[in-house]
């Protein structure tokens, strides 16, 4: 995905060497947030490692890779200055909305049950997001709906969170 020039001009490019400086950063928080969290585990128990080994290293190993990035591309050699082509601006704002999605669809899921929000979260995706017409989203969002109450309602007898549509657990 690298490029010299932006081919498509709402197209975000940013050279390569700020990008890897960028995820270093992130990779080493990542590492240092699972170390973090890892303490609160045992490492060690009775008979060898315990639930708080594997977090550590993988830790551990984060920071490590993340410090190697940041090195690279602080020190690395800068004799071509390559771009990365991120996204055009649209496919970045329907990556927003895709998550603004999810995160309602978490916070419906108690509430109004996973059939429902599920349902709810395909008509926003097809609708706001694909911008398919109202008709064909909503047709999608009561079969996806019906779909999921058979296959894991139904069929595999899960017991899923119906919210406030309590009669669906008993049917």
């Amino acid at each position: 995905m690298t490029e010299k020039s932006t081919d498509n001009p709402s197209s975000l490019s940013i050279p390569e060497k700020r990008v890897d400086q960028v995820s270093s950063i992130l990779w080493i928080s990542f590492g240092i947030f699972v170390i973090i969290q890892s303490q609160k585990l045992d490492y060690t128990d009775d008979f060898g490692p315990s639930a708080g080994f594997f977090p550590f290293w993988l830790g551990a190993i984060s920071i490590f890779l993340g410090a190697l990035l940041a090195i690279r591309a602080s020190v690395g050699k800068a004799s071509k200055q390559q771009r990365i082509t991120i996204a055009s601006k649209s496919a970045v704002f329907k990556m927003f909305m895709i998550t603004f999605g999810l995160f309602v669809f978490f916070l419906l899921i108690d509430r109004a049950g996973f059939f429902l929000s599920s349902a709810l979260l395909f008509l926003f995706l097809l609708y706001a997001v694909e911008r398919q017409s109202l008709k064909y989203s909503l047709i999608a969002a009561v079969v996806s709906f019906f779909l999921l109450w058979l296959i894991f309602g139904v069929g595999l007898k899960l017991q899923l969170p119906v919210g406030f549509m309590k009669f669906m657990r008993f049917i």
